[in-house]
């Protein structure tokens, strides 16, 4: 098994970079068959997501205050 790693997927670079996602892929539609949205069953309880703000987007204002920024609590991912 390889190993990943910590924050691959801790901000919309590194989810791409985690899905194998290029700027090439710009414009897809997320209903083709390149990129596309899956359901998987998986069902996570309100508690187990962490919401918080954005990150490094100090530019943006009071927007960077938006709830944005959602993350699987790890203890969920024991079960």
């Amino acid at each position: 098994m390889s190993m990943l790693k910590k924050n691959l997927s801790a901000g919309p670079g590194t989810v791409s970079e985690a899905l194998g996602i290029h700027y090439s892929h710009s414009g897809l539609s997320l209903l083709g068959n390149k990129i596309w949205i899956e359901d998987n069953g998986i069902i996570l309880k309100k508690k187990e997501i962490i919401v918080s703000k954005r990150i490094g987007v100090d530019y943006a204002g009071e927007d960077a205050q938006l709830p944005y920024r959602f993350v699987i609590d790890p203890s969920a991912l024991d079960r």
